[in-house]
């Protein structure tokens, strides 16, 4: 016959979980650490071919890399709450104060954590940034040439307006045609059968399709194909 723990065990049973020791933080701080230096160095790297593809840069744009310079830095700098959260949290458990070191362990390693969020976001940029300074700075002349962007600035805002106006004639119709397409899947009984059949396939097929091969088998193949009403639209209708 088993008999109940006394009060004491039971009280001992409920403060067990409690006084588990907290997780370490010293391993996870120095991989924030690691990973926050490779991304900065990598970012200085980046930094560096820019600076050398730019020859003589003006002030401003020295400025801005020095800047750049110090900012690729921060996630270490914020790693090191970890480390000294690590070090408190063992001077916690020595005087047994366990939940102080289970705080202390959490913001250390919430501390790391971010580290190394912010070490993965400069990490990122400082690819982007290499790719486009690679090849004595190819990419970068090819697609975001300056002069060239000066000149075609002014056709790309016309042709922003003309893709918000097919935008907005695109939506009312979509709202309209879409609508029926809708009504057609919903009809009930044997009688609306082979209407839902040609709705589901219309769905179906031109979700298949990218949008892309739709635009210009409207905007190109209709009138080319002299079909009639719509070979005397203009452009944008189509």
């Amino acid at each position: 016959m088993s008999t109940a723990p006394s009060p004491h065990q039971q009280s001992e049973e409920r403060q067990q979980p409690a006084r588990s020791s907290p997780p370490a933080v010293i391993p996870l701080a120095v991989t924030a650490i690691i990973g926050a230096a490779v991304a900065a160095l990598s970012a200085m790297l980046a930094l560096r071919g820019l600076y050398s593809l730019m020859g003589s840069p003006g002030v401003v744009a020295k400025t801005a890399l020095i800047v750049a310079a110090v900012v690729v830095w921060a996630p270490i700098i914020t790693a090191l709450p970890a480390i000294s959260g690590a070090r408190r949290r063992r001077a916690l458990l020595e005087q047994d104060q366990v939940v102080e070191a289970r705080h202390t362990s959490a913001l250390a390693r919430e501390s790391a954590l971010t580290s190394l969020g912010y070490a993965a976001a400069v990490l990122v940029l400082a690819g982007l940034l290499g790719f486009a300074t690679t090849n004595d700075g190819a990419i970068a002349q090819t697609f975001l040439r300056g002069s060239f962007i000066a000149d075609a600035w002014l056709d790309v805002l016309k042709a922003f307006w003309v893709n918000v106006r097919v935008a907005l004639g695109a939506e009312v119709i979509v709202l309209v045609f879409g609508l029926v397409i809708a009504v057609m899947r919903m009809l009930p009984g044997r009688a609306g059968r082979p209407l839902r059949v040609l709705a589901i396939l219309y769905a179906d097929t031109f979700r298949a399709i990218p949008g892309i091969i739709v635009l210009y088998l409207v905007g190109f193949g209709l009138s080319l194909a002299d079909v009639p009403v719509f070979r005397d639209l203009p452009p944008i209708w189509l």
